[in-house]
């Protein structure tokens, strides 16, 4: 558990960033990052330490971001399914080439 919160403090920035990227408003992406560190607490017990956390933790929160536009289906500006994935797969990318020139620096 003590693991668990070091990584999700270590990488909680970056995620934010990850469910803000796919997420045209700021609000809309602080509650789904609020779900998403809801579901990651209650998910602790499936994180294995030996795989990467944030690949873990943007997957969940893809999912919360899927299911979130999928509920506030209200608004006219919606992403579809085929774009949500493919921006997600961008930004995981991204957050990963960022790592690796922070290590580099």
């Amino acid at each position: 558990m003590e693991r668990f919160v070091a990584e999700f403090a270590r990488h909680r920035d970056r995620l934010f960033a990850y469910v803000y990227s796919l997420l045209p408003r700021r609000e809309d992406a602080e509650d789904v990052f609020q779900r998403t560190s809801v579901v990651l607490w209650q998910k602790i017990q499936t994180w294995d330490p030996g795989v990467d956390f944030l690949s873990w933790a943007c997957g969940v929160a893809f999912y919360e971001v899927k299911n979130f536009l999928r509920v506030s289906g209200r608004d006219r500006l919606r992403f579809g399914d085929a774009l949500l994935e493919r921006l997600a797969q961008e930004r995981a990318a991204t957050l990963a080439a960022r790592d690796e020139r922070a290590a580099a620096l």
